[in-house]
């Protein structure tokens, strides 16, 4: 069974180019903008939201790493590290705000629109190598994970994915979620 995607290719000239060949594109009454499609925008039902605030979604692709133990669980070594963008600039880190004591999330497949289930992964929260851990279940959600943060440090996340859950390595994989008092 093969899987479709979207591929988005944006050209950025510094002039436009006007020689004697150029004809300015035709907009009739037929004509219509194309309607652009990207897999995260589509209608999917996600999980309530965890209240809280102003944590910016980030995602990345799953990525072969080794075996290894994270939180004591071991795990074949795919895995993604969440970074976002902001301005032009990727960042690995979030600062938890002021006020904030914790931290409550899902991860979802683009690709396929779907939550990914809490019991497919670890989340890995790392702030040094005396500030780590694992994100836990919240009870009661197939979705939901949650942990304890330090407003004012700066946490990186990281879904380590169990045997048997693992999703292909060209999915872009996305933490949403939200700082909580």
């Amino acid at each position: 069974m093969g899987a479709a995607g979207c591929v988005q290719v944006t050209v950025k000239l510094a002039e436009p180019q006007r020689g004697a060949a150029y004809q300015e594109p035709q907009r009739g009454a037929a004509y219509q903008e194309p309607q652009r499609r990207v897999p995260h925008q589509d209608p999917v039902e996600p999980p309530p939201d965890p209240g809280g605030g102003n944590f910016v979604p980030v995602q990345q692709v799953t990525v072969t790493a080794n075996p290894t133990t994270i939180c004591t669980q071991p795990v074949p070594g795919p895995k993604a590290t969440f970074q976002f963008d902001e301005v032009g600039n990727s960042y690995l880190t979030q600062m938890a705000p002021a006020g904030k004591t914790g931290f409550r999330g899902y991860v979802v497949d683009l690709n396929t629109g779907g939550t990914i289930s809490n019991t497919s992964y670890y989340l890995q929260y790392f702030v040094n190598v005396a500030n780590n851990g694992c994100c836990a279940i919240v009870a009661g959600s197939g979705t939901d994970v949650s942990c304890s943060v330090t407003a004012g440090l700066p946490y990186r996340f990281t879904a380590f994915f169990k045997t048997g859950s693992v999703p292909p390595s060209d999915h872009q994989i996305r933490l949403l979620g939200n700082w909580t008092p």
